[in-house]
């Protein structure tokens, strides 16, 4: 609840999208379920996501950037951000695109799936 609230508040005071919201929002989503150095931080460590069947042996299905690029990346993505507001560029579709990025950079340890649910939304609530 405390994600959305900040997010209204962001659309609401037309506030640029930085990457400081986009770790206030994972903080926010994270609260006392991660550890407090991983919570509204970038990851530090290699990422994998891995499909787990029953009786099957594990298959690793994406394999994260490197870490130490994960800051850069989201930087660049910001930046994309902040240049689509002065293009004719749909709001949802940005929003789409934000999306796939997350997932691509995969930025944090975890909560991903939540984050991808909740930055889209700073774009679709603005056009509302």
């Amino acid at each position: 609840m405390k994600a959305l609230r900040y997010i209204s508040k962001v659309v609401e005071e037309k506030r640029p999208i930085t990457e400081r919201v986009i770790l206030q929002i994972h903080k926010l989503v994270t609260h006392k379920t991660l550890l407090e150095d991983q919570s509204g931080r970038y990851r530090t460590v290699p990422i994998y996501v891995v499909r787990r069947r029953s009786g099957m042996p594990q298959e690793v299905m994406y394999v994260g950037p490197d870490a130490k690029k994960v800051v850069q990346l989201v930087k660049a993505l910001v930046r994309w951000i902040q240049e689509s507001e002065h293009r004719d560029i749909h709001p949802i579709v940005v929003a789409g695109i934000v999306h796939q990025e997350i997932a691509a950079i995969h930025p944090f340890v975890d909560a991903m799936a939540v984050l991808r649910g909740h930055l889209p939304r700073l774009f679709s609530i603005s056009e509302v």
